[in-house]
């Protein structure tokens, strides 16, 4: 990155003064990088701070931000920028009179993309006289004996005054010079920098002409010669020039310190104060400049008057014009074949006003595809008018066929750019942003230019991740840190990817995977690197999904094995013939209720659906011997779903074998409806066999008057008639759609002063089973609480010992339940199917058993948790 006089910024020079400060800055003045900063009022500056904000600017003090603000347009502009002020640094410092320097930089094609700030003091403000200055003098350096180490030093001290500076070295080369220099008629072409020599050389070396072609004069040249040789300053040299006389100052330049070895010599040529031009009339000055001009490799030509007419052309001139006759002929007559508007226009403003015009690229002739840099300038008479303009131009075909090269090839790449679907951004080194694309800019609703040159952590679509759960021992890392990190590793050749979030336009919040890795080569930059973000919102959505439903297939699956399990324990109390039929036929029960499940998604379940598929092996006696009635939309929760369809099978089992369709004339009506507020299920035989009252209690009627009753929160009743079976269960319409509650009072068994166990389950099988287990060894039994409110409620009512407790309960997450075990001290089993990382944190200290339930182990840890006050009995096997 350069400035418009070729600098490298990334070394940019200050002056070793009580303030030293220089930053590059954006085009809005915003710090960017801090390469100087010293002294009162320039320590202590950060990046992100606006440049009116930095005391050594005026920070703090009435119409600092206005004044910089216009030194910033005009640096924008394209214009170096100089100015003074008289700044307080703060604290005990005295009031400074601060040299203040804006520069712009351009990038390879030639656009402004950021600015150069110095801020250099020139001395306590009482020093410096506010007003009485002679005009065209220059202030005098602090110290007239100092050795500066640097050309900036000399810019900065001379700057804003009518003073040509120069830097010639060892080998009297000319390295570089500032407008001024070219004004005063010094050195009017810039081509000479780089390689031209101050002096002649060859044959032709002698005589003060081709002296001056080099627009150097020889006293000058002995006068570098002596700083040279003997390392002192030299002041007060008189100097002849094209335009008139000048007064020279030579410093030596150090660039190895100040006792360091003099590698070059930095000149000032300044107008004496009142001086005129040189004497010798207008012929002489008319001869200097065409003797200056004669043998420069770039065309030049002198125009004279108001109509600019041609009276001089050089020999580099000559050959563009093809030998065409100039001489005598008004710009405008000349310009007349030529499609250059604007041209004559800047002829007459440099002629008016006496001020040089400079245009940084131009092609002639037209259509040639050759560009020029050109620069007007007027030249004097002997009395001091001017008399007309110099007009002379370098040919940089190169560095503009180079530039427009580059520039193709960026927009060759953003368009490849735009035409990805991924999101992507090109970075500096330093992570600021070179290039957006479109699909970028148009998901984050941001433009361009409002994104370009910033720290890419800066930008404002990105999303700090959420706070991270006290619980967890993950740490949740800010997206600007893990940026910067990328980035660093990405400079160093070291890819990095990571998950990030991206609030964007009109998506809103979208999770997104971030790459960064090095580029090979962007616009000739080292270090650049490119940043890829592909929103993998819904592919994570997806990945959840599956996830979630995994879970909740294992977490069914364990309860159905749980069920499964009590079936068959409670089967074994109470049945022992043809126990693998009877049991085969209770599993194809609860897998007809899954199936109506599975295909409802977890949705409800017709109770009408629910009694077809449970009398579906029997469904060629529909509307003869069993007759169906009810309305079509009474819908069960899922819960409401398994506990009939155990009960409707273990109905239509005693009735196949023993009741109404034990006899082809038998019938059974199942009928169901809702009565205001309370829905009612009616099973009703007739047409079959004498009944009798079962003479022992088996497992069917253990389903048909505990198992609904207590899920269903429902009255049943079964009356043994001689002339059928009848079965009927009322309860609450919100029990075959919503989670059924149950009342604290009368879910309490045991007593005494036996430890009370909570049991919160709402698989109603594996609920009693746990509670018929923990009651035969002693235990009085609260529950099982089929929701979270029911537990809570019952924690409010009774006393409790322990908990044993499942993580899902009646849909609901059982997290609050766990906090108030936690908050009343009462110690707590987690029994599931989900894993044991699936709890909260703070219960990792809880017992845990999973599902299918080892009750020898339930037993044995709540005999653990409670001290073993329960009476002793030996668990059953």
């Amino acid at each position: 990155m350069t400035d418009t006089d070729g600098r490298d910024l990334r070394r940019h020079p200050v002056p070793d003064r009580a303030v030293a400060f220089a930053a590059i800055i954006t085009l809005d003045g915003t710090v960017r990088r801090i390469d100087h900063a010293a002294g009162p009022g320039a320590d202590g500056v950060s990046v992100g701070q606006s440049l009116w904000q930095v005391a050594c600017w005026g920070g703090g003090t009435e119409g600092a931000r206005d004044r910089v603000e216009a030194m910033i347009r005009r640096a924008v502009a394209g214009a170096s920028v100089t100015a003074t002020a008289r700044v307080a640094p703060g604290g005990e410092a005295a009031p400074l009179e601060v040299l203040h320097r804006i520069v712009p930089v351009r990038g390879q094609d030639g656009a402004i993309t950021g600015l150069v700030a110095t801020a250099t003091d020139v001395g306590p403000a009482a020093e410096i006289p506010r007003s009485g200055s002679t005009p065209g003098s220059a202030p005098e350096p602090p110290d007239r004996a100092a050795t500066f180490d640097s050309f900036a030093q000399f810019e900065s001290i001379y700057a804003g005054a009518e003073t040509g500076i120069a830097l010639h070295d060892a080998r009297l080369r000319l390295l570089r010079a500032n407008d001024t220099w070219s004004v005063m008629g010094t050195d009017p072409l810039k081509a000479l920098i780089a390689g031209r020599r101050a002096v002649p050389t060859g044959p032709d070396a002698g005589g003060n002409a081709a002296v001056l072609a080099t627009g150097t004069d020889p006293r000058i040249v002995a006068a570098i010669r002596r700083v040279l040789s003997t390392g002192q300053p030299l002041h007060g040299l008189d100097v002849a020039a094209a335009t008139g006389p000048l007064i020279g100052d030579l410093y030596p330049v150090r660039p190895d310190g100040p006792k360091g070895r003099v590698r070059a010599v930095a000149t000032c040529l300044r107008r004496p104060s009142g001086a005129r031009p040189a004497d010798g009339g207008d012929a002489a000055v008319r001869a200097n400049l065409e003797r200056l001009l004669e043998g420069m490799p770039s065309p030049a030509t002198l125009h004279e008057g108001r109509s600019h007419r041609f009276v001089y052309a050089n020999a580099a001139a000559r050959r563009i014009l093809d030998g065409q006759s100039v001489l005598g002929r008004t710009l405008a007559d000349v310009l007349s074949g030529y499609d250059v508007p604007g041209t004559v226009p800047r002829f007459d403003a440099v002629f008016q006003e006496g001020a040089q015009d400079v245009v940084a690229e131009f092609e002639m002739p037209p259509g040639s595809a050759r560009f020029y840099y050109n620069a007007l300038l007027p030249w004097h008479h002997s009395d001091g008018s001017v008399g007309g303009v110099l007009s002379y131009a370098h040919e940089i075909t190169p560095s503009v066929r180079a530039r427009r090269d580059a520039t193709e090839a960026r927009d060759r790449l953003r368009r490849m750019l735009d035409a990805t679907g991924a999101m992507m951004v090109v970075l500096d080194h330093d992570g600021s942003v070179l290039e957006a694309n479109s699909a970028l800019l148009s998901s984050v609703g941001a433009a361009r230019r409002d994104v370009l040159n910033k720290p890419i952590w800066t930008c404002p679509w990105w999303c700090d991740p959420p706070e991270t759960a006290e619980d967890t021992a993950s740490v949740a890392i800010p997206v600007a840190q893990r940026l910067r990190a990328a980035v660093a590793r990405a400079a160093g050749g070291v890819a990095e990817r990571f998950d990030a979030r991206m609030a964007c336009h009109p998506a809103g919040l979208r999770e997104i995977e971030v790459d960064i890795r090095p580029l090979a080569a962007w616009d000739a930059r080292e270090g650049a690197m490119v940043l890829t973000a592909v929103d993998v919102t819904e592919r994570q959505r997806a990945i959840g999904q599956t996830r979630f439903l995994l879970d909740e297939i294992n977490h069914r699956s364990k309860n159905m094995l749980g069920v499964v399990q009590s079936i068959a324990r409670q089967m074994g109390r109470y049945e022992f013939d043809d126990f693998a039929d009877a049991f085969g036929a209770r599993l194809q029960s609860l897998a007809a209720a899954q199936d109506l499940l599975i295909r409802g998604d977890s949705g409800p379940v017709t109770l009408n659906d629910l009694a077809r598929a449970q009398l579906g092996h029997l469904s060629h006696l529909f509307g003869t011997q069993i007759i169906l009635g009810g309305p079509k939309d009474v819908r069960l929760s899922p819960q409401a779903t398994q506990s009939l369809s155990i009960a409707l099978h273990e109905l239509a089992t005693n009735a196949e074998k023993h009741g109404a369709l034990a006899r082809p004339l038998g019938q059974v009506h199942v009928s169901w409806g809702l009565d205001g507020s309370q829905f009612w299920l009616d099973w009703r035989e007739s047409g079959g066999p004498p009944v009798a009252p079962p003479v022992r209690r088996g497992f069917g009627r253990f389903v048909l008057e505990r198992v609904a009753s207590r899920n269903l929160d429902a009255e049943v009743s079964i009356d043994w008639a001689p002339t059928g079976v009848h079965w009927r269960l009322e309860t609450n319409r919100r029990s075959t759609l919503v989670p059924p509650r149950h009342s604290p009072s009368t879910c309490v068994s045991g007593g005494g002063a036996v430890p009370t166990i909570l049991i919160a389950e709402d698989e109603p099988l594996l609920g009693y089973e746990m509670a018929e287990r923990l009651r035969e060894v002693g235990h009085a039994i609260c529950g099982p609480a089929r929701t979270v409110a029911d537990a809570m409620a019952l924690l409010d009512s009774l006393p409790c010992a322990a908990c044993v407790m499942d993580l899902d309960l009646a849909g609901e997450r059982a997290d609050a339940l766990a906090e108030r075990l936690i908050e009343q001290g009462i110690p707590c089993v987690r029994v599931s199917a989900h894993p044991a990382d699936a709890w909260p944190g703070f219960m990792g200290a809880s017992p845990f058993i999973a599902k299918p339930v080892d009750f020898r182990r339930l037993v044995a840890v709540i005999a653990g948790l409670t001290g073993g006050a329960a009476a002793r009995r030996k668990p059953p096997a």
